[in-house]
């Protein structure tokens, strides 16, 4: 029986759960800074060991590979773990109260564990995003640096006119451009955008243009060469996933198509036996 004062509980705990869904969605929106983003944003001052082991056990680099600063839902990420850790249990034992205490510590923990495959989820979202206009950034690099533009400013004039300013690789380039105008070192900033990023052909992206920055190789055949493979590597995913879609296609298909089959061949052509084995069996009975 659920009582005012719970149902108030939980409304509350729904709105607390409400505005942190947004404070993580307005984070994922905004400007990209510089840095990995390791910490929580408190400093690196006096810690006690409480706040030393949140900062161990805080995902960095996966909020960060999911396109978020992550000392900006330090706070969200752990109430809204614990929050979920402690209503999912409540709201199934008021559903079901004979339930045994062991599958509520069960609902409690992957509970507490659904922000973690959110995020994992939204990782894998994050990247096909990238990889997906990967190519084609790569192409319009190769333009601009042949129209006699440095590096620096094709990948800004690239992800400026090239790419949707919310993009997910449009955010990352920004903050590319942003440390090398800084003056940064250009081996560690497109290191970097790898390891921020997690996306393997961003990695490549980076060891291909630091070589060739390093020997002198001409790097609008460089970037043209790696968008070639780029493409032929996008092709080769689609046709692994049509190829896929086709065979879960055929389970359903013949879940229909059997029972129709049955019906419309196997049933006429079994009446039309039995009726034969009749008439054998009165014309020698």
């Amino acid at each position: 029986m659920l009582y005012w004062w719970q149902d108030l509980m939980y409304l509350a705990a729904v709105f607390v759960l409400i505005w942190i869904m947004y404070g993580i969605d307005q984070a994922s929106k905004q400007t990209l800074g510089n840095g990995n983003g390791n910490g929580n944003g408190n400093g690196n001052g006096n810690k006690t060991v409480f706040q030393d082991g949140l900062d161990r056990l805080y995902p960095s680099q996966l909020i960060r590979q999911v396109g978020i600063i992550p000392h900006q839902i330090f706070l969200l990420y752990w109430l809204s773990k614990l929050l979920l850790a402690v209503l999912a249990p409540l709201l199934i034992a008021e559903v079901t109260a004979s339930l045994p205490f062991a599958v509520l510590v069960v609902i409690a923990l992957l509970g507490f564990m659904l922000v973690d495959i959110w995020l994992l989820v939204s990782r894998k979202i994050h990247r096909q995003a990238i990889e997906k206009s990967l190519g084609y950034f790569i192409d319009l690099i190769a333009v601009f640096l042949k129209s006699g533009m440095n590096l620096t400013q094709a990948f800004r004039q690239a992800a400026q006119y090239g790419l949707p300013s919310d993009s997910a690789l449009s955010r990352e380039v920004a903050l590319v451009v942003r440390e090398l105008e800084a003056g940064g070192d250009r081996d560690v900033v497109f290191d970097s955008l790898a390891v921020r990023t997690g996306v393997k052909d961003l990695e490549h992206l980076a060891a291909v243009i630091n070589i060739g920055l390093r020997v002198g190789a001409p790097m609008t055949e460089t970037l043209e060469a790696q968008a070639v493979l780029l493409r032929a590597k996008q092709w080769e995913k689609a046709e692994s996933l049509v190829s896929r879609k086709s065979l879960e296609a055929l389970f359903p298909m013949m879940l229909v198509c059997f029972p129709l089959l049955l019906v419309l061949v196997f049933f006429p052509a079994a009446v039309q036996l039995q009726a034969l084995f009749t008439a054998f069996s009165g014309a020698f009975g």
